[in-house]
């Protein structure tokens, strides 16, 4: 049977609507296609338009909140690094008093010929009058900042951030980035330094059961030598005998002569040694640990304090200690001290009175002695290793009662054990743990693995030599 008229006209414009409904998917597929293209160009920014910030000075400023210095660097003297000045040439300081950081990256830009960026940033740097004013205002303008990136080290300065910056000549490393990179992760391998990220500070400070806590540094000190000022003085009164010479007896000039080339002889040997020093690179010395309570820095520790504050983290990877010999008490024992477990940490509250148990396992490597004992010999091993828990305990209990009784400040996170003592969330919300700490008790316990095989090793290969 013949089909209608209807149905042929039905069929074609079946097939009209279905093409045109193809194409009109094509189209809009080829536009969102441009449009996502387009979009990633609508707020570029060429990489040789960038000027790349690698390290931030903070300061109090004169007239304005903040001195801000901004380290930026220098792309064509990185890639010479092989010149002598490599490593203070291959950055350039900027520097602006403003408000707050963003009013201050703003001025600086109608500075220069660049746009700062603070993507690389390594480092910040607050001055020591700065944190112990506060830095919660500065810590919410870096935290908020989308191109500071968390995990950027924070330290802090004894004196101006911007001299840190200023004065810095990096050593055994000519690149500044590299040199904050290894200058920061030397607690690996040192026991003496630790490093803070920003955010894990800033989350400290607003912590009701922990306190912030990062690095200190401070400038060396640029003093005279003794040898430079007997030398000066023996000149200046050399000097002063030759004018009274000069002023009662003329025909003593030869003499006089003499003197004056000796003292001019000094005087260059003077500024040769005055010279060799000028040569000596300056750098930022980690002297300790800043302790801070809430925003405010209160302190610092210094010694083999910061080795107890390791061990307590459960962050101390190695470390050499001396203590005395188990039988000669004017000799000295070395031991290499790390850190496989974290210590086990208890607290129960006793009339609203913190308990505090601490059980650290440690790792000994006897490295050398001062005297020839047999450490073969059990019991001379369990004597090394007795004196070596002696001194860590009491080490590590003179370090607790410094933040807990001194600055009264929880850098360890002790608070957050007595959470799983707590019933209930309303318990817990009613605990002070800043007035509660500082009234803690401690009962510190040290176990060590000895290990002696490297000295007894070492030992026998002496005297197979």
């Amino acid at each position: 049977m013949p089909k209608s008229n209807f149905e042929v006209k039905t069929k074609n414009n079946s097939a009209y609507l279905t093409a045109n409904i193809f194409a009109s998917i094509k189209t809009a597929s080829l536009l969102i296609f441009l449009l996502f293209c387009l979009s990633g160009c609508f707020e570029k920014r060429e990489l040789e338009d960038l000027a790349y910030v690698i390290a931030i000075g903070i300061d109090t400023g004169e007239t304005q909140k903040y001195n801000i210095t901004y380290q930026v660097a220098v792309p064509i003297k990185i890639a010479g690094e092989g010149s002598d000045n490599a490593g203070k040439d291959s950055t350039t300081l900027v520097t602006s008093e403003a408000d707050s950081l963003y009013n201050s990256i703003s001025k600086v830009n109608s500075l220069i010929s660049k746009e700062l960026t603070l993507s690389h940033n390594k480092i910040i740097v607050c001055s020591e009058e700065l944190a112990q004013k506060g830095l919660d205002e500065i810590l919410n303008s870096l935290i908020t900042s989308r191109e500071i990136r968390p995990k950027t080290s924070i330290i802090i300065h004894k004196g101006k951030s911007k001299e840190f910056l200023e004065n810095l000549e990096p050593i055994l490393e000519k690149n500044p980035a590299r040199y904050y990179d290894l200058l920061l992760s030397s607690s690996e391998y040192t026991g003496y330094a630790v490093d803070n990220s920003l955010f894990s500070f800033y989350l400290s400070t607003q912590d009701d059961f922990s306190n912030a806590f990062t690095m200190i540094t401070e400038t060396p000190n640029e003093s005279k030598s003794p040898q430079n000022d007997e030398q000066n003085a023996s000149s200046e009164n050399q000097s002063s005998q030759n004018d009274e010479q000069n002023a009662s007896n003329e025909n003593q000039s030869s003499q006089n002569d003499e003197q004056n080339t000796s003292n001019e002889n000094q005087s260059s040997q003077n500024d040769e040694q005055n010279a060799s020093s000028e040569d000596i690179p300056k750098t930022a010395d980690p002297v300790g640990i800043a302790v801070f309570k809430n925003d405010s820095l209160v302190g610092e520790i210094r010694g083999e304090q910061i080795i107890s504050h390791l061990i307590m983290q459960g962050k101390l990877r190695k470390v050499n200690i001396n203590i005395e010999d188990i039988e000669d008490k004017a000799k000295i024992t070395s031991i290499k001290l790390s850190q496989t477990e974290s210590p086990n940490i208890n607290i129960t509250l006793n009339n609203m009175k913190p308990e505090i148990s601490i059980d650290i396992p440690l790792q000994a490597e006897l490295m050398s002695s001062g005297s020839p004992i047999d450490y073969t010999k059990k019991e001379n091993r369990q004597k090394l290793g007795k004196a070596i828990e002696d001194k860590v305990k009491k080490d590590t209990l003179e370090y607790l009662q410094t933040i807990a009784k001194e600055y009264q400040s929880d850098i360890i996170g002790l608070g957050k054990h007595i959470r799983p003592t707590i019933a209930t969330l309303e318990e817990l919300n009613k605990i002070d743990w800043e007035k509660l700490f500082p009234q803690s008790g401690f009962k510190v316990s040290v176990r060590v693995h000895l290990d002696t095989t490297q000295m007894i090793t070492n030992e026998f290969d002496l005297k197979s030599k």
